[in-house]
């Protein structure tokens, strides 16, 4: 029903990264757990920080990371940047 499958397929056979020798559900398995340890990690932060900085500070810098992920993965997309994904 509201499942990320379809979308997230497309992106991977629209960017041209390839699974590998995986099946497409090991590669679906594996993005939804690193989104799921994403999360964790931004929730162990995130309390601390926001003790320590204050909450808006904190929320500025937390916009920061994502808009400078979000213009390195449109640099990719738009720009054929492969660097991107191979220098990580």
């Amino acid at each position: 029903m509201n499942s990320m499958a379809g979308p997230l397929q497309q992106v991977y056979n629209s960017t041209g990264v390839s699974v590998g020798d995986y099946s497409w559900n090991t590669a679906l398995s594996l993005t939804t757990g690193l989104w799921c340890a994403g999360g964790g990690v931004g929730a162990l932060v995130g309390g601390p920080s926001a003790s320590y900085f204050g909450r808006k500070i904190t929320l500025l810098l937390n916009n920061l990371f994502l808009m400078s992920g979000a213009f390195l993965q449109d640099c990719y997309l738009n720009c054929k940047w492969k660097e991107l994904l191979t220098r990580r």
